[in-house]
């Protein structure tokens, strides 16, 4: 009859003054449910809070990985210059010895003719 359809029955509580009319096949949510309700909401706000830290722990770690590649990065710079100087420095002093090489030779094969001419005196 008429407490048997659930529409009807809740729809005649609300007329009595009890609780409000839930849709059809649910029933009223109980305090001990609610505060369930409530605890697993808040375990799930502390859990995102604790994931929310430790996005933002890994987001400060890239951060100092990043500073210290970039210094890193520098450094490298530096001794690459530094060691293109010392090549350079290195290609002109091996340019230096061969010139005075060269002119070492020259003075040599000029010595052997002074000699050559002073042995046919």
């Amino acid at each position: 009859g008429l407490l048997r359809d659930p529409m009807s029955a809740s729809t005649w509580m609300e007329f009595l003054g009890g609780s409000p009319p839930t849709p059809a096949g649910q029933r009223a949510t109980s305090p001990t449910e609610l505060a369930a309700a409530n605890g697993a909401l808040a375990s799930k706000e502390a859990q995102l809070e604790l994931m929310g830290a430790m996005l933002k722990a890994a987001e400060d770690e890239l951060t100092i990985k990043s500073e210290q590649l970039a210094l890193t990065t520098e450094m490298l710079r530096a001794t690459d210059g530094e060691l293109q100087r010392k090549e350079e420095a290195l290609a002109i002093t091996t340019q230096m010895l061969r010139t005075a090489d060269t002119e070492l030779a020259r003075r040599e094969r000029e010595v052997a003719h002074l000699k050559d001419a002073l042995l046919r005196t």
